[in-house]
Order: C-alpha cells, then sequence, then structure tokens
C-alpha cells in the first residue's frame, strides 16, 4: 500500500503540472490580455469581451489591412497611444501615408515588423455595436516584444473584414 502511495502521488503531482504549463502555453497570454485591457480602459470602456480566437495563418496579417494600430509601447510606432484625456484618436491621412511607406524609424520609434509572431481576434460586445480587435505579438530581436491592438471596424462588418478573418483563420462567426 505504501509503494502505491509513493509512486501515485508523484504521478498525479507530475501530471499536474503538465496540464498547467500546457493550459499557460496554449492559453490566452498574459501580456496580451493586459493590453487588452488598457484598450478598454481607455478607448471603448462600456464593451464587453464576447469572443478569443487564435488566428492559425499569422503570415496573412499584413500592413496592407490598414486597420489602425494603439498601443502604449515605446519601441514600435502605433497610430495611437492610451491617454486618460483622449478617447478616440484619428490619425491624418499624410501621417498614416508615411506611416505605412516609411522605412525609417520616426522619433526613434520603428516600424511594426510584419507578419506578427502571434495574433488573436476579439470580437467586443458595445453598447451599440460590435467591433473586431486584432491582438498582435511583435518582436525586435534579440530583446523585445510587444502587444499592439490593430482596430477593426464596426458593425456592419465589411466584406474585406471578412475576408482578413477568413484569410488569418480565426473563426469569429460574424454575419454581415
Amino acid at each position: 500500500m505504501k509503494r502505491a502511495m509513493f509512486i501515485t502521488i508523484p504521478l498525479l503531482v507530475a501530471l499536474a503540472l503538465v496540464v498547467s504549463v500546457t493550459a499557460a502555453v496554449l492559453g490566452f497570454p498574459v501580456a496580451a490580455q493586459q493590453e487588452l485591457d488598457s484598450y478598454l480602459q481607455h478607448i471603448e470602456p462600456s464593451a464587453k469581451v464576447d469572443v478569443i480566437a487564435r488566428a492559425a495563418r499569422t503570415w496573412n496579417f499584413g500592413q496592407e489591412s490598414n486597420y489602425p494600430a494603439f498601443g502604449d509601447n515605446w519601441f514600435f510606432r502605433t497610430d495611437a497611444r492610451y491617454t486618460a484625456a483622449t478617447k478616440v484618436l484619428e490619425t491624418p491621412v499624410w501621417q498614416k501615408h508615411f506611416y505605412y511607406n516609411s522605412k525609417t524609424p520616426l522619433n526613434g520609434r520603428t516600424l511594426l515588423p510584419f507578419p506578427p509572431q502571434e495574433l488573436w481576434c476579439v470580437l467586443l460586445n458595445g453598447e451599440n455595436k460590435d467591433r473586431v480587435l486584432f491582438l498582435a505579438e511583435y518582436h525586435q530581436e534579440p530583446y523585445y516584444t510587444e502587444w499592439v491592438i490593430h482596430q477593426g471596424p464596426q458593425e456592419p462588418f465589411s466584406p474585406e473584414l471578412l475576408d482578413t478573418l477568413s484569410a488569418i483563420g480565426c473563426d469569429l462567426e460574424l454575419t454581415e
């Protein structure tokens, strides 16, 4: 009986460790959740997360999607940063053109290196309309990683958004 206990208990502990590590690796990343929380707090405080899905084909998410990028990081250049006083952040057309076509850093910040390393699709349920967000993880080797939110349009969802979701392999089950 004692022998069975000495074998069973370590095996159960090892199994619990394997399950918890696997859940941590396969689940929604903590840093992505923090970025999503910042976005919700500053940009859409009344919105609630409806569905989160991991993209299967991140290589199909490129800068040509032209979704505004939000992030409070100091390394990568985004279209908008979070501030307590700012709810809607607009970027002039000339700046957006410069952002997507420039190869040099602006104010010491680096362009987002497409495609992202990891990509999650988030369906928000707002007071009046739904919105899709893309949470993308970008690396600048060898040492820097940052999560950035790309804000999709509010519903009714455009055919371009549905094509993007299909191309990157996010199953959110949206209706036009």
